[in-house]
């Protein structure tokens, strides 16, 4: 069933999966494609059924590329209000009140690095595609909200390490070993592979209103200073060096 289509994203619903396609060539953040997938979530908020077992499952259409992540030229247009946009969105999968799977369909860039770590588990192909910061070669700092979910979604501190300050490539197969993803299959199995994973976990949020919240509130206790220093966006050293000011709480889009 389909339940919205934009230029940009594409919701379906065929139970127990809400799927949300990421449609544009790159999937680079712009406002519109931030703004439409935002309507999406709404929407799985408002169609849901309680009683029902439930998953969002989010992936791409162009599959050499997941998302290569911010649009650096808007900070100039926008400042800091560009990263406010962006970092809601990351807190809003990181603490949605359904389980959530990334289907990563070729590489995932910087901001589609964190998009796909935002979720709670994460599907990769076998046969292409990198997860990757690579803002250490750009260069662009990061926010003290990306860097805390970094590290909550990264096994160790070599990793860490070796994913911020060598900019390394993580493939499919080197994710999965060191536990960055859940499963890493060929391309033609990609999109099976994450429903199966997402109807795996689909009951965790399934019998009321009551045990969403619980799995809501278990993912803001897990991710609780994340999730605060994303949703009040401190820019840190980004804000120096980008030459922008510090987020006005009075500001608007």
């Amino acid at each position: 069933m389909n339940l919205l289509t934009t230029k940009y994203v594409q919701l379906t619903y065929e139970k127990p999966i809400y799927c949300l396609v990421l449609k544009d060539e790159e999937n680079r953040f712009s406002v519109e494609l931030m703004q439409d997938v935002n309507k999406a979530l709404d929407l799985v908020l408002e169609k849901r059924e309680y009683g029902e077992p439930q998953a969002l499952l989010t992936t791409n259409l162009n599959e050499k590329i997941f998302s290569n992540g911010l649009i650096l030229q808007l900070l100039g247009k926008l400042g800091p209000l560009y990263f406010k946009q962006y970092q809601d969105l990351l807190a809003r999968i990181l603490e949605f009140p359904i389980p959530t799977v990334a289907g990563i369909s070729g590489h995932a860039f910087a901001g589609g690095c964190m998009l796909a770590l935002a979720h709670d588990y994460r599907v990769m192909r076998s046969d292409r595609g990198y997860i990757c910061m690579n803002e250490v070669d750009m260069p662009a700092p990061l926010t003290p909200g990306m860097h805390s979910l970094l590290q909550a979604k990264t096994p160790n501190s070599v990793v860490l390490r070796d994913m911020l300050l060598k900019g390394h490539r993580f493939s499919g197969p080197e994710s999965l070993s060191l536990g960055m993803v859940d499963a890493c299959v060929p391309k033609d199995q990609l999109l099976v592979a994450s429903k199966e994973l997402a109807v795996k976990f689909s009951s965790k949020a399934a019998h009321s209103d009551a045990q969403a919240k619980v799995y809501q509130l278990i993912k803001q206790g897990i991710y609780k200073e994340t999730l605060n220093l994303l949703k009040n966006i401190k820019l840190g050293g980004v804000a120096e060096f980008m030459g922008i000011p510090e987020f006005n709480t009075n500001s608007k889009l």
